[in-house]
């Protein structure tokens, strides 16, 4: 993925319309500001709910504030956009969420009835459906809050070490 990535930086015009050492600068004078951390969840939350990629969100939190604290910020704010988006999924029901989530919605649906908290792990790890539909989903399906809950952290513990220190050791190379 890492090198898809890159390719895709340097081999388009992404590289000419991205100025990653003025990013970064920007990223720096909002890490020193006292308010990023409440930013930062309410950003993933809004953000992952209208389909950007979490993982995105974790590299450029992993960007701002380095492999342990953009790590630590990132899961943080992961999980409580997730526990927010399964409370919506839950409100709604799954007739609604099934409906706005797409023509996949209900398998995926069947199989966090079915397998609860492997279900929610898998569906995080493979490409099922985004960060928040899957959330909503699983908030629908009527699946039980700690299997959701331990699920979510289960995979997202490593994705944000992960993609966070990454994405900080490229920062180093500007």
């Amino acid at each position: 993925m890492l090198v898809a990535i890159c390719a895709t930086f340097w081999l388009t015009p992404l590289s000419e319309l991205v100025d990653l050492p003025r990013l970064l600068e920007i990223a720096h004078r909002f890490r020193a500001n006292p308010l990023t951390p409440f930013v930062l969840v309410v950003a993933f939350a809004l953000l992952s709910s209208v389909l950007f990629p979490i993982n995105g969100l974790i590299a450029v939190t992993g960007l701002a504030f380095g492999p342990w604290i953009g790590a630590t910020y990132a899961l943080v704010a992961t999980l409580i956009a997730a526990i927010a988006q399964f409370v919506i999924g839950s409100r709604l029901g799954a007739e609604a969420v099934t409906r706005l989530a797409g023509p996949r919605a209900e398998k995926v649906r069947g199989h966090l009835v079915r397998r609860g908290f492997w279900a929610v792990a898998l569906g995080h790890v493979l490409p099922v459906a985004p960060f928040g539909v899957m959330n909503l989903l699983c908030g629908a399906s009527g699946i039980r809050f700690r299997d959701f809950l331990l699920g979510t952290t289960l995979t997202m513990v490593p994705t944000a070490l992960l993609v966070a220190g990454l994405s900080s050791q490229i920062a180093r190379l500007f």
